[in-house]
Order: structure tokens, then sequence, then C-alpha cells
């Protein structure tokens, strides 16, 4: 015989009607938090917890166990982002600009945007500078926390089909 005790205001119990005919707040309550638990659960299983992983240096059953950090996982931003960092000499910056140059020079009802990211860095220099020509729906910008994280030793011009090109 199991003696179980519910708290009267605690207990969602059977719904209960508004004068309007609608359920209780409480039940509704109940409904919307199952409803959201649901949508936040991963697909195909219910809402688990990871186990946590211990941390580094921690001593479990006499192992000394070292925690090692996962790299960050590669965000592909599509074929229309280009993020530029350190590696690329400025001869491959320019080509990639040239590229986009060419696809959207005259491309003003155009469907295609493209987003050229600068990490920080410096790019070009006084013997090889960067002279980029931006068309239409290009965005060009750098990733620095401050404007002077991204040096563009160089141009970056906007031409387009309004423009005689030089």
């Amino acid at each position: 015989m199991s003696h179980r005790r519910t708290h009267p205001q605690l207990s969602l119990g059977e719904p209960r009607s508004t004068s309007w005919g609608l359920p209780s707040g409480r039940w509704v309550l109940a409904v919307v938090a199952v409803m959201v638990a649901a949508l936040f659960a991963p697909l195909g299983g219910a809402a688990t917890a990871a186990p946590a992983a211990p941390a580094s240096g921690v001593v479990a059953a006499g192992v000394q166990l070292k925690a090692k950090p996962k790299p960050a996982p590669a965000v592909d931003f599509g074929d229309n982002v280009t993020i530029f960092d350190d590696t690329w000499t400025t001869a491959e910056v320019q080509a990639k600009f040239d590229e986009i140059h060419a696809l959207q020079v005259s491309n003003e009802m155009g469907t295609e945007r493209y987003g050229l990211y600068f990490l920080p860095g410096t790019y070009g220099s006084d013997d090889e500078p960067l002279q980029a020509k931006v068309g239409y729906y290009t965005e060009v910008a750098g990733l620095g926390a401050s404007p002077g994280d991204v040096q563009i030793n160089g141009t970056i011009e906007v031409y387009n089909q309004c423009f005689d090109d030089p």
C-alpha cells in the first residue's frame, strides 16, 4: 500500500475550464512547459544531459586524467563567403577579389551576394600592395575587435557597370 500525498496547489489534476471554456492556467502552463521541452530535446530521443567530462588534472580511480582541448569545428559559411587570414598571400587575396569582381561588376539586378572578410592581420605590403575592386552586392569587412586590427596596404575600390573601369 502506497501513501502518496499531493499538494493541492502543486497538483495539475484534470484540466479545468475557465468561464470562456479554456483550460485553467496551471494546466496550460504544464502543457506549454512540455511543448518547450520537446522543442529543445535532441532529435530522435529524449532530452538527457551528457555526463560532464572530468577537469584536467583530476585523479579518477588512481589514474591522472588530462583533458585535451577540443578544436573548434570548422564552420562552412558557403561558397559565397571568404574569410582571409595571414596564410593568404597578397596574390591569392588579389585573385579572389578579381574573381568575384568579374562576376559582380555588371550584376546590378542579380541575386548573387558575396562576403569577403579579413581576420586581424596585415594584407598587402609596400612592395606588393593589394589593389582590389568590388562590384555589386559584395561586402568587405575586417573582423578585428578594433579598426586597427586589420591593415590593408593598397586600395579597395568600388567599380560597377555605371563607371568606366580604369
